[in-house]
């Protein structure tokens, strides 16, 4: 335990004026309780990976890091090749634009993004500005709302689709997953 000149009881309180000047604040800690509190209470950045959320601004990296982890873990064969561009400018939104054409149909996160074709075929928008986007391991269906909410077996997940992305980003890079016919998350 290490202490700094902790004052007592009725001494004169902390960051109060003295004869000689203020009075420093003093601070007692026991350095013992921080090693087993793990990096994040020492201040430490976990490997420099971080979540963020997925963006056009942004795609290009997660491309980069993407395609690495696809190829070191044998699943860049599941990958559609790029969209079509006349495919690409019937989609709202332009970081899903962005999506289908790096791959038009690709498994990201637990979900099998469909093609531009498949995603026609399931009716493509509906009245309300809903698309779907692909399928998880289970067959529910994973949609974005006109806001680019994602929604899973009809049931939001509290996340846009960039959220959703950038998770699925973040724990790639981890190295969370791993690849068994799908994405799994590991342990």
């Amino acid at each position: 335990m290490h202490a700094i000149n902790r004052p007592r009881y009725g001494d004169i309180p902390p960051n109060q004026p003295t004869a000689t000047g203020w009075q420093q604040l003093t601070v007692s800690l026991d350095l013992r309780l921080l090693e087993g509190m793990g990096d994040f209470a020492a201040g430490k950045v976990f490997s420099q990976v971080e979540v963020v959320e997925l963006t056009p601004d942004n795609f290009d990296q997660f491309i980069t890091d993407a395609e690495e982890k696809f190829a070191a873990l044998g699943c860049d064969a599941e990958l559609g090749p790029p969209g079509h561009p006349d495919d690409l400018a019937q989609i709202q939104s332009a970081l899903f634009q962005r999506v289908l054409g790096w791959h038009d149909g690709a498994p990201l996160s637990e979900v099998n993004f469909y093609s531009w074709a498949q995603i026609v075929e399931k009716g493509a928008y509906d009245a309300d500005g809903n698309l779907p986007l692909g399928e998880d391991l289970n067959g529910d269906l994973l949609h974005m709302d006109a806001n680019e909410n994602v929604f899973l077996g009809g049931e939001s997940l509290g996340q846009t689709l960039g959220a959703y992305l950038g998770m699925f980003w973040f724990d790639l890079c981890k190295g969370d997953l791993e690849w068994a016919d799908g994405w799994v998350k590991k342990g």
